[in-house]
């Protein structure tokens, strides 16, 4: 079993400043990379155009990159990606679905040249806000991005202007041009998110006191990823239920999370160091079970990957 870490590198709390251009958090990834080195686990670090841009923050991903012991990647926020138009000026931050094809292409392709000038080929990709769509996925398979890691399964997310990822499959899988959920024949390996689906989904369950049951008895749906309210043992739990029944495990953070009050949830330095102490747990885990740290391209050229189609 194969163990990623995939990480958006991107500003400061975008979450309630969505364009942010403080790069502070950045300075904070050599800490997170030194933690990672520690237990052998290959981090992929995916960048915006702002963070690609700033000659400071460049420096610190191409000093990361120069270690070895990881990858990066491309993550657009496309309203800050030339060419800039009306639309990004505008107060919402806008996803991939509500550009002209012409105009996504061109920022796209933009962001890829600005990234391979900066930090060499880049062949893995998630999309901002998690707003893949296949319009995307036929840019990308041309720039020559090999996976992808937009997906979070069980997760509706069209009230943000993302898809609705309820049925996507858990496994890696080659995603289709015409249907993000539906396995198929394209060149770019999906990868989601780590998720054990909610026993149940629908129906009563999105009661607001159904979900409440359904979290304290743990039937509700985990995300392997550090949260306020994860322990060590939950996320533990995460990586045993996923053993043996996928091929990978995918973690994921942002880079602003690692930063005392550059994210909502991690508003002071004794969350960062909880936020740390996760994952130290979770990597323990990883070096005690035998999970094989990659990085994201490196996983996607593994050839006995089973993925579903």
């Amino acid at each position: 079993m194969f163990g990623l870490v995939t990480i958006d590198v991107e500003p400061d709390d975008v979450w309630r400043k969505p364009r942010s251009r403080s790069l502070d958090n950045i300075g904070q990834l050599p800490r997170f990379h030194d933690l990672c080195r520690d237990h052998g686990v290959r981090p992929t670090y995916l960048v915006t155009w702002s963070v690609a841009e700033d000659p400071a923050s460049a420096a610190v991903i191409e000093a990361l990159l120069a270690t070895g012991d990881c990858e990066v990647g491309m993550h657009p926020h496309m309203w800050e990606i030339p060419p800039l138009i009306a639309k990004d000026r505008m107060a919402h931050a806008w996803v991939a679905g509500e550009y002209e094809t012409a105009v996504l292409e061109e920022k796209l392709t933009n962001l890829y040249g600005l990234r391979s000038r900066r930090f060499g080929k880049i062949t893995s990709h998630r999309a901002g806000r998690w707003a893949l769509e296949t319009r995307q996925v036929a840019i990308l398979e041309r720039l020559g991005i090999i996976v992808d890691t937009s997906v979070v399964p069980g997760a509706d997310m069209r009230s943000t202007g993302a898809p609705d990822y309820s049925n996507a499959p858990l496994a890696p899988y080659r995603l289709a041009l015409d249907d993000l959920c539906a396995p198929g024949y394209s060149g770019v390996l999906e990868v989601p998110c780590t998720v054990k689906k909610a026993i149940v989904e629908k129906g009563w369950a999105e009661s607001r006191y159904a979900k409440a049951v359904l979290r304290r008895l743990r039937l509700d749906a985990q995300w392997l990823r550090a949260a306020p309210s994860s322990s060590h043992q939950s996320l533990a739990r995460i990586c045993e239920w996923a053993a043996g029944r996928l091929p990978s495990l995918n973690m994921m953070s942002h880079s602003s999370e690692f930063l005392a009050g550059a994210s909502p949830s991690w508003p002071t330095q004794s969350d960062i160091e909880h936020h740390f102490a996760l994952y130290r747990a979770v990597f323990s885990w990883w070096n005690r079970h035998g999970i094989t740290p990659c990085t994201l391209s490196e996983f996607a050229g593994q050839r006995e990957i089973a993925c579903e189609r």
